[in-house]
């Protein structure tokens, strides 16, 4: 939607649970040089980088993912977008997404955007069942916060930022298994859902068209991730990607719902028939019969923050979180985003 390379090409939007959209660098040269290092590459100079890991496997290049955590398994996220400067090539991103929004350089079409309920929560349970790093954590939280929950690290900025969501989270309380709902919170806020809510927020206020707001809580029988020591038989809650299980056939991990899932069924009819209709329309209760989803979809606005929650019932609610995602947003307000941003060349390799 804010790329000047993709207009044209497209008539609605849909992102579902998109990730963190704060502080974008203008290149990831150092990341580039730890992938190199990884699979045996030079890491001197971009055109050897670039030459040498087009000789390496897709295979390859996705093995070596794990071998970026810096702790435990964090950071959820590793490659992000990156704001071209401008050397005669087409620029894909030439600025950050919130300030082409608040200028109105983006494509305007009818918007749906969401997550599910506990999204990256579940990789709290990875840091508590390691005493090891709950220590680690617990005596080096504004080294290691933002590593976890991806925020610019070692300045004056990123320590206040992890002193604020230590004291409203924890309550400056030690981190163990009675703080795993907190911790689980600040997962889901930090990576997708205070992003989600932005993204909303900023789009409705800018565009001519319709947003749409939803959040995924159905918890069913199958998951991207389940509770420790029930042989993938009790979900988590409804983490990041379980909406998909309903809206694709992912053969290599769920059954294909048929007679025998009539629950799962269910949820296929109605995610399927609200995004269809919203391709065809632009509006996804469109003309669907009553039975089904029970309510028209109402678009969000930044005066009326309603979204859809989808779960066992299709129920509109309001303001999504709303004390949680208005400290982030005192955290991270807009004008660190909107404000005039140098380009820095000096590294030309």
């Amino acid at each position: 939607m804010v790329s000047p390379m993709s207009q044209g090409l497209f008539h609605k939007a849909i992102a579902s649970s998109p990730t963190n959209i704060g502080p974008i660098p203008h290149d990831q040269l150092e990341i580039a040089r730890k992938q190199a290092r990884i699979v045996g590459c030079p890491d001197d100079c971009s055109k050897n980088i670039i030459n040498c890991l087009k000789t390496k496997s897709f295979q390859e290049l996705g093995d070596s993912l794990p071998k970026f955590a810096e702790f435990g398994n964090d950071p959820v996220l590793i490659w992000s977008p990156v704001i071209e400067p401008d050397v005669g090539q087409p620029i894909f991103l030439p600025e950050n997404p919130i300030r082409l929004i608040t200028n109105g350089k983006f494509k305007q079409v009818p918007f749906i955007t969401g997550r599910t309920r506990d999204e990256f929560g579940w990789f709290s349970l990875r840091v508590l069942e390691n005493e090891t790093l709950t220590k680690q954590l617990n005596e080096n939280f504004d080294k290691i916060a933002p590593i976890i929950f991806i925020y610019e690290r070692d300045t004056n900025f990123s320590r206040s930022v992890s002193h604020a969501i230590k004291n409203f989270y924890f309550i400056n309380k030690t981190i163990d298994y009675s703080q795993q709902k907190a911790f689980a919170d600040i997962y889901e806020d930090s990576i997708t859902g205070f992003a989600v809510d932005r993204a909303a927020k900023l789009i409705a206020e800018h565009s001519k068209e319709p947003v749409y707001y939803y959040r995924f809580s159905y918890k069913g029988r199958y998951s991207h991730r389940y509770l420790p020591n029930t042989n993938n038989t009790v979900p988590y809650g409804v983490v990041h990607h379980d909406d998909l299980i309903y809206l694709f056939y992912i053969s290599t991990a769920f059954p294909l719902f048929k007679e025998h899932t009539p629950k799962e069924v269910e949820m296929v009819k109605k995610l399927t028939s609200l995004y269809a209709n919203f391709a065809k329309t632009g509006n996804p209760t469109h003309d669907l019969p009553k039975n089904l989803i029970g309510a028209k979809w109402e678009p969000f606005t930044s005066s009326i923050q309603k979204y859809l929650d989808i779960g066992n019932t299709i129920e509109f609610k309001d303001h999504l979180h709303r004390k949680r995602f208005e400290f982030w947003e005192k955290l991270f307000p807009l004008s660190l985003y909107t404000r005039n941003q140098s380009i820095d060349n000096c590294n030309k390799n």
